[in-house]
């Protein structure tokens, strides 16, 4: 699965980063976010500024609109742990890491819906229904309605879940542009062409299909992969660095070494099953 855009702060701009693929990858900002209502494009606001000054949206679902985004950010930080002082950056200038102030009330209403579909939490605090559209679909990314959890086939969104995306949207604004979201500048044939060009430096092995792959001769030696067999064509190949495979191919493995319980994260290293 390869993403057309990526939040800004992410773990896959930090694997990027990490790597060393970022060398081989140019990105831009995207430089709006819009959502079709009222039969015309509305800009969504980035910012608490921003959202004020919107002409679309009323002073009551602008007040809301505040209201979810500080409800968000706090009860997220809170079942995370990461409103503990040693999580805060106390020096940190971006506009969604300070602390917010929730009351007691709003405090209890999080407890009794955490685990409820967010439908009933929206609909518990009177959100209009075009600011629930531009929350769900906009900056909570769902990607069906929630209204009626009975009919949901591909995901069930709780409260808890849906502050957590509207976290990380919200925190990913401002690192690398005004908006939370970046795309590679060529397509996402980008990420495979620059993993597998990082990978070659290092002598690893990049497999984009395994239809022609045949693994075999694996040596264990005291619970760890020493070497294995890689064949593609005449001339097979031992890397004896290890593998870094996904789920997808781990079959592969576990064919190759007749055993299904052989090659796993747990038990063997340095094959990265995740």
């Amino acid at each position: 699965l390869v993403p057309k855009v990526i939040f800004s702060k992410s773990k896959s701009v930090s694997y990027c980063l990490d790597s060393g693929v970022s060398f081989y990858l140019e990105f831009q900002n995207i430089v709006n976010n819009y959502i079709f209502l009222k039969d015309k494009f509305m800009k969504i606001p980035f910012s608490k500024s921003e959202v004020f000054m919107n002409t679309d949206l009323s002073l009551r679902d602008k007040r809301n609109l505040v209201k979810i985004i500080n409800h968000s950010l706090h009860f997220y930080d809170k079942c995370t742990d990461k409103d503990s002082e040693e999580y805060k950056d106390q020096n940190s200038t971006h506009m969604y890491e300070k602390d917010v102030y929730v009351s007691e009330k709003d405090d209890e209403d999080f407890e009794r819906y955490k685990h409820s579909p967010i439908a009933e939490y929206l609909a518990h605090h009177q959100i209009d229904a075009n600011l629930c559209y531009i929350l769900l679909y906009s900056l909570g990314n769902v990607n069906e309605s929630q209204e009626h959890p009975e009919k949901i086939s591909l995901e069930k969104i709780s409260t808890k879940e849906f502050f957590a995306r509207i976290s990380k949207y919200l925190r990913s604004i401002g690192y690398y542009g005004h908006t939370p979201m970046l795309m590679a500048n060529y397509g996402t044939s980008e990420y495979v062409q620059s993993f597998s060009r990082v990978g070659s430096i290092f002598g690893a092995i990049y497999i984009l299909n395994d239809k022609n792959v045949c693994i075999s001769n694996p040596v264990v030696s005291d619970g760890k992969l020493e070497s294995i067999d890689l064949s593609i064509n005449d001339t097979p190949l031992t890397p004896k660095e290890g593998f870094i495979i996904g789920k997808e191919y781990e079959h592969l493995l576990n064919r190759a070494g007749n055993n299904e319980d052989l090659f796993t994260a747990e038990n063997c290293h340095p094959i990265v099953t995740q």
